[in-house]
């Protein structure tokens, strides 16, 4: 058998800053050489010296050890790695691993896992991962489940503070299934299928060069209520002013599309939504944008350009056969004023809060009704007064 105890490993690299320390590492084998299965311990603590952490790494499984050939076979893997801070405070929750059977064959660079379980906290994930080329250039494959979860409670059993939004019961339930493939500088996911809270969302994700992330979707949305995910109003504030994304969209290179239901959004009702969103060399821009609104159509391209010292934001918008009751209803819970609306929006702005760029806007602005109406008014009542 082998019997390794407080062994250190230091690599550190000064020309680029990365520099991890493996200490208290412990390894223990049964008899090594027959071909019969063995019991294999590991234990380390595996240390990033730049972040400042410390992972707890421990390894057990039963092993059949092929050194000939080169193929390894864990039964019963448990693999639990828990964080700490190096200032001795506890970080994240221990992550744990276990898998009944792993095949890895270095003469082949092939590592087989049939099943697996992964847990988090909370967070709990099953799945299957096959990968190649494990030394040379590593791709892998696979699929996951994630069991229901609240991403509200998981984010505060990992010492994080919970995302504020308006509906307090927003972030409440996930589910997800997925397959995926990729390798050590990309990610597809092209069978995504999440439940969040009361929305289905499912479609294809792909993330590419992990250290400048290029991400590209095609996401289908049954309904979603965009305000209950939105921050909640400041207490006594009086203002609605909102920061125009600038640090947000810089180094940012996203392209994806949006396909929605029913969008609740800014008190407002949209059905069948087409969304293009593209963000790139710090500027967003949502085009194609189409829906159904309220009873007629709605058309928009709306860019946000960040990319100067001062955001710019451009405006076209129009909307066609909208019945005009129903909208002021939603937006003002008044209904007095009622009609078939076309209107045609096309506006420039530029500012770092939104008050900044409405006291700035400069451009046109068209609305007609036809059969329009004043509804529950007595005239000749107005007249005498």
């Amino acid at each position: 058998g082998l019997n390794i105890r407080d062994a250190e490993i230091e690599f550190n690299d000064q020309s680029t800053g990365d520099h991890y320390r493996l200490s208290d590492f412990f390894m223990k084998t049964g008899p090594i050489g027959d071909g019969r299965p063995l019991p294999f311990e590991l234990s380390a603590l595996f240390e990033d010296m730049a972040a400042g952490s410390v992972t707890d790494v421990t390894f057990a499984a039963t092993a059949t050890l092929n050194l000939e050939q080169e193929r390894y076979a864990f039964e019963q893997a448990e693999l639990s790695l828990n964080p700490w801070q190096a200032d001795g405070d506890s970080g994240a929750a221990a992550i744990r691993i276990e898998s009944p059977r792993m095949l890895a064959d270095m003469a082949a660079q092939t590592l087989d896992m049939e099943e697996f379980s992964l847990n988090l906290a909370s967070l709990s994930a099953s799945g299957n991962l096959s990968a190649k080329q494990i030394v040379d250039k590593p791709a892998f494959q696979g699929s996951v489940t994630i069991r229901e979860f609240s991403p509200r409670g998981l984010m505060r059993e990992l010492n994080m503070e919970p995302i504020a939004t308006t509906d307090a019961d927003a972030l409440g339930r996930v589910t997800v299934q997925a397959t995926f493939t990729g390798d050590s500088t990309s990610l597809h996911l092209p069978d995504l299928d999440m439940n969040l809270d009361q929305s289905r969302i499912n479609g294809d994700v792909k993330v590419r060069n992990f250290n400048q992330p290029r991400i590209g979707f095609t996401l289908n949305v049954d309904q979603i209520d965009i305000d209950r995910y939105l921050a909640p109003s400041e207490p006594g504030s009086s203002s609605d002013e909102v920061a125009i994304p600038r640090e947000e969209l810089r180094g940012q290179e996203v392209e994806g599309k949006l396909n929605i239901g029913l969008l609740h959004m800014a008190g407002m009702e949209l059905t069948d939504v087409m969304l293009g969103i593209s963000i790139r060399g710090g500027s967003l821009r949502l085009n194609p944008l189409t829906a159904g609104f309220y009873g007629g159509k709605y058309n928009g391209d709306i860019t946000v350009d960040s990319s100067g010292d001062v955001p710019e934001i451009s405006i076209d918008e129009t909307i066609d056969s909208v019945a005009f009751q129903r909208l002021l209803g939603d937006l003002v819970d008044g209904k007095s004023l009622s009609g078939l609306a076309q209107g045609r929006l096309k506006l420039n702005g530029r500012g770092n809060n939104s008050n900044e760029v409405l006291g700035s806007l400069n451009g046109e602005l068209g609305l007609n009704l036809s059969d329009g109406a004043l509804e529950g008014i007595n005239i000749w009542h107005e007249i005498r007064k």
